[in-house]
């Protein structure tokens, strides 16, 4: 794809999640629960926007960073809690809680990796596919444990709010397997993904 291209493309996809943002930000399931959980799409987008000049991407991370964005805007509507087309899928497979939550984190995953691998490219200059796939699942792993535990310390600053952005919805295994998810999300990348990887890696060799 040639640089005009990529970056009509990168407009394009900028241009739907705002849209998407707009509809978010209107009379949402509470404001604050809003802003904790579009946050992180906002922080990635202006970091992808502000370094564009500096740290190219591929359009494998733009676009499922995209994904990941438009998963944590709708969760930002409705709550994770209640989206209601998993709420469908909650009753109709008689599941005991609202599993949208679960997707994030698989995405979150898969995301990590992606972005944080192409860092270790592209401006730390790393080469050997071992330590890149190594560092990126580290890093993926650190960032997976650490939502958990801004998620935990959001209970100090308000309880009710909290209670929705955590999403545990009485399920007392939910922090693990939010971080088995994003493990799983990981690993997807990693084994799958290697084209991409090596397309990156070879772009960029000296």
């Amino acid at each position: 794809m040639t640089g005009f291209r990529k970056i009509t493309y990168l407009k394009i996809l900028l241009g739907i999640y705002s849209l998407l943002f707009i509809w978010s930000l209107i009379l949402p399931f509470g404001y604050l629960l809003w802003a904790l959980e579009v946050a992180p799409a906002i922080i990635g987008i202006l970091y992808f926007v502000i370094s564009y000049r500096k740290i190219e991407f591929s359009n494998a991370t733009y676009t499922w960073f995209f994904i990941a964005a438009c998963l944590m805007t709708i969760g930002a509507h409705y709550s994770y809690s209640q989206v209601p087309l998993f709420n469908w899928t909650k009753d109709f497979f008689n599941w005991d809680r609202n599993n949208y939550d679960k997707i994030g984190h698989l995405v979150q995953g898969l995301v990590t990796v992606l972005i944080s691998r192409e860092i270790l490219i592209l401006k730390v200059r790393v080469r050997n596919v071992s330590y890149i796939n190594i560092l990126s699942f580290a890093v993926a792993m650190a960032i997976s444990g650490g939502y958990e535990i801004i998620e935990w310390a959001t209970v100090f600053f308000d309880s009710h709010a909290a209670t929705d952005f955590l999403g545990a919805q009485g399920y007392i295994w939910d922090t693990q397997t939010d971080m088995l998810l994003a493990t799983i999300g990981a690993l997807l990348v990693l084994i799958f993904g290697r084209r991409n990887l090596k397309r990156v890696l070879n772009l960029n060799t000296n």
